[in-house]
């Protein structure tokens, strides 16, 4: 069974022109998946890594229509050991986007189930978790999102 941490977020810009600012930012290389340019893929940390924009539905007070674009991690069966750092490396993708200015808000979401962080961004680009409602600093984050999914502080 795979398993996903996502990110959806607003940005100005087209699926393509936010995927380059995602590249840039990430350092990686997103490509249209199978030649389908409404989804864009690439290696990250070794997972799998797809932008494209959010069509998932309003369901368990996510509120997914409120945003434009979904950045995805997924794990298949296969690469299961690499779940050890899922969670981190979506957070740390998401506030390295926020921090850079791309989006200005966004939410950190577990397999499409299960809100972990609902985050805004300050005019001096300091994000903001409105879920636990402080400033995000790490490692702390971290611990918090594992607490969130029932895991013990790594």
């Amino acid at each position: 069974m795979s398993h996903t941490v996502e990110f959806a977020f607003n940005a100005p810009g087209s699926l393509v022109e936010v995927g380059r600012v995602v590249s840039s930012t990430l350092g990686v290389d997103l490509q249209p998946y199978e030649g389908n340019a409404e989804d864009l893929y690439s290696r990250y940390l070794q997972l799998e890594l797809s932008l494209h924009t959010c069509e998932y539905e309003d369901d368990l007070g996510i509120d997914f229509s409120r945003y434009r674009f979904l950045l995805s991690t997924r794990t298949a069966w296969g690469d299961a050991g690499l779940r050890a750092y899922q969670l981190e490396a979506t957070a740390l993708a998401a506030y390295a986007l926020l921090t850079r200015g791309t989006p200005c808000e966004g939410i950190l979401i577990d397999d499409g189930q299960r809100l972990l962080a609902r985050y805004t961004v300050s005019t001096n680009r300091r994000v903001q978790d409105g879920v636990s409602g402080v400033l995000v600093t790490f490692p702390g984050h971290f611990n918090e999102l594992r607490a969130r999914r029932g895991e013990e502080p790594g």
